[in-house]
């Protein structure tokens, strides 16, 4: 029998499966994080996240958001947007920059503990399995054991809690992030529709892609934390009152809008993505070598019916098997593109239309 020299690497995107665009039952309780939030020197009571990760959390805060915002802002209108006698205090001035700080500072921990996180279990580039494994890890497929030198944790298992837990807390800075559009209304000003849509859509997205695990979350992390470091230092430095570059504005626009079109295209490719995956499983290692490489490289070698030498059998997997798994990635695409869209809209009608750069930021 002739052998074949073949390499499980990806496979090209495939129409997903029609069980993924059914409506997902309730999602499985979620145990407490007992290593995450009971450390020597913190505690967090299990009904706070308990609380915090009910659907019923997400749902009303978004809706009495967008109903105090509203309504504040026609008071304002009336008011002829006059600022309230709050907002002229040494106090409001000296809060407005301990909220940035605090949002710039957390956004930038966000950003460098996602980055550690996958800087850790990155598999390496020597790797002859590299792209399946690594779509393994992003799709939280836990398909590979760990190698002999790390017998008790693999890739997945540092990556998943991790990842969830940095998802748990950057959903909840959404819902302190609605102090953004009261500092407005306390200035006397609106709350522009695309303002109130972004607040409330974020906080039940955000909620959604931890409570379901979702795959693409990862991305939404990196970006958004990335780029919400440089616009809330932005901001810090406005309530400061340093004067920034007159095109600062358009450019924390443009990279809002870059944010979005990444997002949908990495995050909306999960749902059509597939791998291949061996049994019995190859060994995991971020930096393959002596025995574990041989093993890694042998492996790679097919023979016709798609046995290796060592016995196992190719096998693919998709990335996004069930409702539940792709439901989040659905909801968190169509409210993305519903953000390009308006903010693109707002990028023409304040930058690129007469009074260039003139206008206020959202």
């Amino acid at each position: 029998m002739s052998v074949q020299q073949q390499h499980p690497n990806l496979i090209p995107m495939a129409q997903p499966p029609s069980i993924t665009l059914a409506l997902p039952p309730s999602p499985p309780s979620l145990p407490f994080p007992e290593s995450w939030l009971h450390t020597r020197y913190f505690h967090l009571s299990p009904l706070v996240y308990t609380i915090s990760m009910s659907y019923q959390c997400p749902l009303i805060a978004s809706i009495l958001y967008f109903i105090i915002t509203s309504t504040v802002s026609e008071v304002n209108k009336r008011r002829t947007l006059k600022p309230w006698a709050l907002s002229r205090t040494a106090i409001f001035r000296r809060a407005l920059v301990l909220h940035n700080v605090c949002l710039a500072v957390f956004s930038a921990w966000a950003c460098l503990s996602t980055y550690n996180v996958l800087l850790e279990v990155w598999p390496s580039r020597q790797d002859t399995l590299y792209q399946t494994r690594l779509a393994d890890l992003l799709c939280l497929g836990d398909h590979f054991p760990p190698a002999d030198e790390r017998p008790q944790l693999s890739a997945h298992d540092i990556y998943q809690p991790n990842v969830l837990f940095i998802g748990w807390t950057f959903y909840l800075s959404k819902l302190y992030e609605v102090l953004d559009s009261a500092i407005l209304l306390a200035k006397g000003r609106r709350v522009s529709a695309l303002h109130k849509y972004h607040h409330a859509g974020v906080i039940v997205c955000a909620w959604m892609a931890v409570r379901y695990a979702s795959p693409p979350a990862i991305v939404a992390l990196l970006f958004n934390s990335a780029v919400h470091t440089v616009m809330y230092t932005y901001y810090t430095l406005t309530a400061l009152r340093v004067p920034p570059p007159l095109f600062t504005k358009a450019a924390l626009t443009s990279l809002q809008i870059a944010q979005f079109l990444i997002g949908v295209i990495i995050g909306g490719s999960f749902v059509f993505l597939q791998y291949q995956v061996s049994a019995p499983p190859v060994p995991y290692s971020t930096q393959p070598q002596g025995a574990i490489a041989a093993s890694v490289l042998k492996s790679a070698t097919m023979t016709a019916t798609g046995r290796d030498q060592m016995g196992a059998v190719w096998r693919n997997v998709r990335c996004v098997k069930t409702s539940e798994e792709a439901y989040p990635i659905w909801i968190g695409v169509s409210f993305v593109l519903f953000l390009l869209f308006m903010f693109v809209r707002f990028f023409v009608r304040a930058y690129l239309g007469p009074g260039l750069g003139t206008k206020k930021s959202l």
